[in-house]
């Protein structure tokens, strides 16, 4: 789980290729959770800062060795001001 990797069917992964494609609304993710099924959730992290969100995203992608740009605090405060 420290890698990204969630939890079995438990908790859905943060991997690469979710966070590049999904890069405008993986916050909103963050903050509000998600339900992938019924049986897969990831739980809402709602009092996590833009900065900490950041932090979270850049070191999935560092820990898969990455080339995509690094998220910063600017763009992720405004995915934030965008979830619907």
């Amino acid at each position: 789980m420290d890698d990204g990797n969630g939890l079995a069917q438990l908790i859905p992964e943060l991997n690469e290729k979710n966070i590049i494609a999904k890069r405008n609304n993986i916050a909103c993710f963050i903050i509000q959770g998600i339900k992938v099924d019924s049986t897969m959730v990831m739980p809402a992290y709602k009092k996590m800062e833009p900065t900490q969100i950041a932090n979270v995203l850049n070191y999935i992608l560092y820990l898969k060795k990455s080339n995509t740009r690094i998220f910063n605090t600017d763009e992720i405060t405004r995915a934030l001001d965008n979830c619907k």
